[in-house]
């Protein structure tokens, strides 16, 4: 059976969640959905932001991101699989997500915004691995 965030999803589908994640919260101002080869899927924005980086940008971003997620698998197999990864920006954070399935979860949000307050609202609509065990 097909995970609910997995990258077996029809574009369709993958939209309807990125829209999902986005309505999770305010302060949330993109998300995106790429292959674990980092080919994007979708991308959905607050409709009341600028975007900070341009399409080739964005795009340059997600590459190096799902390369430094390819680079902790090495560590998997001692540490347990990677559940998320923050990253604090001046203006934004983002999160990095592998989902069940494949698919890789980009999600910025408001650099004001709580990570913690946000990642708990996320990880409760999708399915990385053991996600329950860090709000348990």
């Amino acid at each position: 059976m097909d995970s609910k965030f997995g990258l077996k999803n029809s574009s369709e589908t993958t939209s309807l969640e990125c829209n999902e994640i986005l309505s999770l919260d305010n302060s949330i101002r993109f998300v995106a959905m790429c292959s674990k080869e980092g080919k994007m899927l979708n991308v959905k924005y607050r409709e009341d932001i600028t975007p900070l980086l341009n399409e080739k940008e964005l795009l340059y971003s997600i590459i190096k991101s799902v390369e430094r997620i390819n680079v902790r698998k090495e560590s998997e197999e001692k540490l347990g699989p990677t559940i998320y990864s923050v990253t604090a920006y001046a203006n934004v954070k983002r999160v990095t997500i592998p989902v069940n399935g494949g698919g890789i979860f980009f999600v910025s949000f408001e650099g004001n915004g709580n990570e913690f307050t946000i990642l708990k609202k996320i990880l409760g609509q999708i399915n990385p691995p053991k996600s329950n065990q860090i709000y348990s």
